[in-house]
């Protein structure tokens, strides 16, 4: 059974705002017997980043979510449990999906992103084959897309057998991959609805704003949103868009 443990990460010694620490209230209102733990500077028994190149280069960038993206599955591998970023808001209990070796969450029919929600028992295997490829992995502030949780972890799976299905829930071994509805019923590009299988919310801090109101973005926008949308409605869209991001 995975560990009554919700994890999150805080690195860079600021002082956590009020929007965030509701957020953190929903988790303890939904799941009031489970232990919520910040993973930080301190907490080296969690995680050192000094342990990975990627991380030290990443923290000396005060680029937080880049080491936040090692920390999380360094803490979970050690200890297991649930990891939440801190714009998740939860909407029910996680007390009926405890009873799995490891789940995942989809954050489009092909990537998996571990920051809406991610959750295993102690010294994950999947977990530790990701771990060491971070510890052969640079951080490259020039390259951020190529280094983010969500394509390496998405490429990890899309090798062992990732489906762009996004109705089923997806066995993978001991692994269970959640559709979009159930931790990311709203879009980080726009639209999506919460539904009654939704356990989180993950607000993405309103990422697919912006303060440009030219028509050059509302059109960029727009055709984004249509492609995204196109692709959880098609499955061969997602597959051929899959297999040439990931192959």
């Amino acid at each position: 059974m995975i560990p009554k443990k919700i994890y999150y990460a805080w690195f860079g010694r600021k002082k956590i705002p009020d929007k965030i620490k509701k957020n953190i209230a929903t988790w303890k209102q939904m799941n009031p017997d489970y232990e919520v733990i910040q993973i930080n500077e301190t907490r080296k028994d969690l995680f050192n980043y000094e342990d990975y190149r990627f991380a030290i280069k990443a923290y000396q960038a005060e680029k937080w979510a880049y080491v936040s993206d090692v920390a999380r599955l360094s803490a979970i591998y050690k200890q297991g449990g649930i990891y939440l970023d801190t714009d998740v808001v939860a909407l029910k209990s996680f007390d009926d999906i405890l009873d799995n070796d490891e789940i995942w969450a989809k954050e489009n029919s092909y990537t998996i992103n571990t920051g809406l929600f991610f959750a295993a028992k102690q010294y994950s295997p999947n977990i530790e084959n990701i771990l060491k490829r971070y510890k052969s992995l640079d951080f490259d502030v020039t390259n951020l897309a190529k280094i983010s949780t969500v394509t390496i972890v998405s490429q990890y799976f899309w090798n062992k057998g990732l489906s762009t299905n996004n109705t089923n829930i997806q066995r993978i071994e001991n692994s269970l991959i959640y559709p979009t509805y159930f931790f990311a019923p709203v879009h980080y590009w726009g639209g999506g609805r919460i539904t009654k299988e939704s356990y989180t919310v993950h607000q993405y801090a309103a990422s697919w704003l912006t303060s440009d109101k030219s028509f050059r973005t509302f059109i960029r926008n727009g055709v984004r949103r249509l492609f995204n949308q196109s692709v959880l409605r098609h499955e061969w869209i997602s597959r051929y868009v899959a297999e040439r991001k990931y192959r």
